[in-house]
Parts: structure tokens; C-alpha cells; sequence
């Protein structure tokens, strides 16, 4: 099912200041700190939190994208693959989290 339709939507910081998301997928919801691809940036805090994925993507809290196959994904221990372990390894020692959502390109 990796053509399917996905959402990833930025719900705010959480205790650590990391940046929160909750991931919706046809078949589960799951929220966990987001991972955005290098060249993407997060600036502000609490109340002006901005994540800026490109030059034409900017969110804020509350602010919704969509996207297809690999590009969005939620992994967590139980999940993950190869490719997500080290993801995983650095938002646990970073936030003491252990749910990423992890959007692979933009």
C-alpha cells in the first residue's frame, strides 16, 4: 500500500522543545517527534513555531501536507528498518521519544 494516500500534520513542541506530528495513515494514527530531510528547517518556538520544507512549503501548528509511497512514514522500534534505526537512535537521545515521524523527501 505505498502509493497510498498519507498526512503528517505539526502539532506543536513538546516538553523537550522537539517538533511534534501526528501521521495518518488508510490503516493507523500515530504522533511522534518529527524528522523533516536535510535542507528543511524548524525555527520558533511554542507560539511562532514555523517548519519550512522548501521554499514553497511552510508550516505552522495545526498546518497539514500530504504525501504518497516512502516520502511520509512512522516508525518506532517495533517498525522501523535499517534505514530508520539511526533516526530513531538520535530523536531518543535527543527527546526521549521513541515514535519518529519521518518525512523521507519533500
Amino acid at each position: 500500500m505505498n502509493d497510498a494516500l498519507k498526512t503528517f500534520t505539526v502539532t506543536g513542541l513538546d516538553d523537550q522543545g522537539c517538533v511534534t506530528a501526528t501521521y495518518e495513515s488508510p490503516t493507523s494514527t500515530t504522533t511522534g517527534v518529527l524528522v523533516v530531510p536535510e535542507g528543511a528547517t524548524v525555527s520558533g518556538g511554542a507560539e511562532d513555531l514555523v517548519v519550512r520544507l522548501d521554499d514553497e512549503t511552510e508550516l505552522r501548528a495545526g498546518d497539514s501536507v500530504e504525501g504518497g509511497g516512502t516520502s511520509l512514514q512512522a516508525t518506532n522500534r517495533a517498525t522501523m528498518d535499517a534505514t530508520n534505526a539511526s533516526v530513531l537512535d538520535r530523536v531518543e537521545q535527543t527527546c526521549g521519544a521513541d515514535v519518529a515521524v519521518v518525512v523521507n523527501s519533500w
